[in-house]
């Protein structure tokens, strides 16, 4: 292989094509018409379809069902916390766990309810209390079990 230097970089063969020079005459198939065809939205200038247009067939958007959709920003809507996610705080050796030290780990968001769930570990709560807006029956039985506390608060989350 050769040495490549600035004076002998060549694009490679085939990569550049010329470029349609159209309305030049008959006999370059692309005279007075330019290859647009006759008449019609497509041989405009600007011409261009909006989204999800089909050519005058309904629409796909319009062939389907209407889904509603759910409101996602609901204040009554609880935030899934799992035993595996406080396992995080627990580690650090925090024996009360309530809504303030769980936003303070970025366990859970500003101003949220928070449910606590069951998770795939099995932890030991031992000594500790935890505070939440509710509680599944399994991790209900799971803390109880590995010597926690539960206690069901209404939490005013504002800050």
């Amino acid at each position: 292989m050769k040495n490549i230097t600035l004076n002998n970089l060549n694009y490679k063969e085939g990569s550049i094509k010329k470029r349609k020079r159209v309305g030049r005459g008959k006999s370059s198939n692309h005279g007075k018409t330019c290859g647009k065809g006759n008449n019609g939205a497509k041989q405009r200038s600007g011409y261009s379809t909006r989204f999800g247009f089909e050519g005058g067939q309904t629409p796909l958007n319009r062939r389907l069902p209407m889904v509603r959709i759910i409101n996602k920003f609901r204040k009554d809507k609880c935030k899934t916390v799992t035993t595996d996610m406080l396992a995080r705080v627990i580690n650090k050796g925090i024996k009360e766990i309530n809504y303030n030290v769980l936003y303070e780990n970025r366990v859970i968001g500003l101003k949220e309810n928070y449910k606590i769930v069951k998770g795939k570990e099995d932890i030991k709560f031992t000594g500790i209390t935890i505070e939440a807006n509710n509680f599944s029956k399994e991790a209900k039985a799971l803390i109880e079990k590995n010597g926690g506390k539960c206690n069901i608060k209404v939490i005013n989350n504002e800050k």
